[in-house]
């Protein structure tokens, strides 16, 4: 893959030598970043829920999930709701602080 990424550049360069617009090769390579994928469901689990990637299809595939047990997803849908339910309980208790030691 190197070695047709520095001919695609040689070509743009003999191009813009030849008085073409060489800059239309200007090719970029994505870089793909190597991931620790969990093999165990808790693992798994507990890594999309501190991810966030619940609703991310691109992102759960990134992470190698291409078929998830239902028992994963299940469990990791509960899990987030929890999370969020805690957080609105959350704020809505600081509201009730700052209102209490405002008085």
């Amino acid at each position: 893959m190197k070695l047709l990424v520095s001919d695609y550049e040689k070509c743009g360069k003999e191009l813009d030598c030849l008085g073409f617009n060489g800059g239309a090769m200007d090719l970029k390579t994505q870089e793909v970043e190597e991931i620790d994928i969990p093999e165990d469901e808790e693992a798994l689990i507990q890594h999309i829920v501190n991810n966030e990637l619940i609703n991310k299809a691109g992102e759960l595939f990134k992470c190698g999930i291409q078929i998830a047990n239902c028992r994963v997803v299940m469990e990791t849908s509960r899990r987030v709701a929890e999370n969020d339910e805690a957080e609105k309980v959350r704020k809505v208790q600081n509201v009730q602080k700052k209102e209490e030691s405002a008085t």
